[in-house]
């Protein structure tokens, strides 16, 4: 499905019935890069999303405020007013964006390899990603996961390849995301890879100054989690949106 924004459109899939859930994508992914994920969130109405300049939805120049709006409108255009967010990597960013401009529609926030700011650490790999034979792979899972299934997510990036010409109108924006000395009062689970060279533990002090109500979790995983420890994030991740004192069972 589409939904048209004065800027272009955004695709989605909406999948399942109950409380709402919009379901974001990592930079230079697409919807479907999280349904490994959303699969086991039965129970809640999920919005998978592509962010705009990626998989199906128009090339736009916007910043992130503007795709946090978009992505509210979206949400109440299915009748889902107030939901929870799940955003990995670059959906992480914005899911921040939508948790501190809207936070009347937000009910609880899923946080995977999330940053509250962009460091040159994490600009210098990312550059990398272009150039390099995998796309950038061995800098996204464990060690022990990459050389382990290397022919398989090779695969997956031939099928799957970044199209860094389609990320140039956000790239500013990303580059400059910093949401530092700021608060949300909401519940927030924020989950990260042990091994996750692109952000990682490094970030989690300034998280939890973000969101005070925070849980951290880490996962034997690098920074695609999505792809590395799908099952067992999206079991920790509904086990704190289904409690009502958003606690982990």
């Amino acid at each position: 499905m589409f939904y048209e924004t004065q800027k272009g459109k955004i695709y989605y899939e909406k999948v399942g019935t109950g409380p709402g859930v919009l379901i974001l994508h990592g930079l230079g992914g697409s919807y479907d890069s999280m349904e490994n994920i959303s699969r086991i969130l039965d129970g809640f109405t999920r919005i998978l999303a592509d962010i705009p300049c990626h998989g199906l939805s128009d090339n736009m120049e916007v910043s992130l405020d503007e795709i946090s709006e978009m992505f509210v409108n979206l949400m109440s255009s299915e009748g889902l007013e107030k939901f929870n967010l799940i955003g990995i990597s670059l959906g992480s960013l914005i899911s921040q964006k939508i948790a501190l401009n809207f936070p009347n529609n937000i009910l609880k926030i899923s946080l995977l390899s999330p940053a509250p700011f962009i460091d040159e650490e994490a600009v210098n790999i990312v550059s990398q990603w272009i150039t390099t034979e995998d796309g950038g792979a061995s800098t996204l899972f464990s060690k022990k996961f990459y050389e382990e299934n290397r022919e398989k997510i090779m695969e997956y990036e031939k099928t799957h390849p970044l199209q860094p010409e389609r990320l140039y109108n956000l790239i500013p924006w990303i580059i400059n995301f910093d949401v530092r000395g700021k608060a949300v009062d909401k519940k927030c689970l924020i989950i990260y890879g042990k091994e996750d060279k692109l952000f990682g533990e490094r970030m989690v002090p300034e998280l939890r100054k973000l969101f005070p109500k925070s849980k951290v979790v880490a996962l034997n995983s690098g920074h695609a989690i999505h792809r590395e420890s799908p099952e067992e994030a999206a079991l920790i991740i509904k086990s704190f949106m289904e409690r009502d004192d958003g606690t982990l069972k």
